[in-house]
């Protein structure tokens, strides 16, 4: 008795998504990763800039004292910070209150300032953890240009998505033209 082969088991076909459709995915996947960053950057900044705008508009000024200097190696250059503590007396209270905090400088705050140096420091008096050295203030016009930048970007990949799928549907449209006639 001979054995009649049998026929190799059939695979199921694989559907690819037309080049279309998957360079539109792609396109899509890209923009995305934009809107988080610009989401990203501007949750962050937004905070940043809403606390600078309270301390320009409703800050206080009080007397602080640097507590400690700390310097630290941020790949081949180097990165200063202080922590200074100060008590402003807010209405309604009968004694000062202790807050601490710590702030990013450069190199000639850094080294002009030394434990127990006097520094001034703006407060939000209703929220006096909402607070910065006088001459360490925010750059909102620089964070402002960074969110636009990458808002900008993330339109662009954006139209540019649509204007790619539009032209390949053009282009599609071409193409049947062409093979009815």
């Amino acid at each position: 008795m001979t054995a009649t082969p049998s026929a190799p088991p059939t695979r199921p076909a694989q559907v690819q998504a037309p080049r279309s459709i998957r360079n539109a995915i792609q396109e899509l996947c890209f923009s995305g990763y934009w809107f988080l960053v610009v989401l990203s950057i501007s949750m962050l900044g937004a905070t940043s800039v809403t606390h600078e705008l309270r301390l320009i508009h409703e800050g206080e000024f009080a007397t602080g004292v640097i507590l400690n200097r700390h310097e630290k190696s941020c790949g081949e250059s180097r990165c200063y910070s202080v922590e200074y503590q100060f008590a402003p007396l807010i209405k309604g209270q009968v004694s000062p209150t202790l807050h601490r905090s710590q702030a990013d400088v450069g190199r000639v705050t850094y080294a002009s300032s030394h434990r127990g140096s006097e520094v001034w420091v703006r407060y939000l008096p209703s929220a006096p953890e909402i607070n910065r050295l006088d001459e360490h203030q925010l750059p909102i016009s620089i964070l402002a240009a960074i969110i636009l930048a990458a808002l900008l970007l993330w339109i662009v990949s954006l139209r540019y998505l649509i204007y790619s799928l539009r032209s390949e549907e053009h282009t599609s449209e071409l193409q049947s033209h062409s093979d009815l006639v």
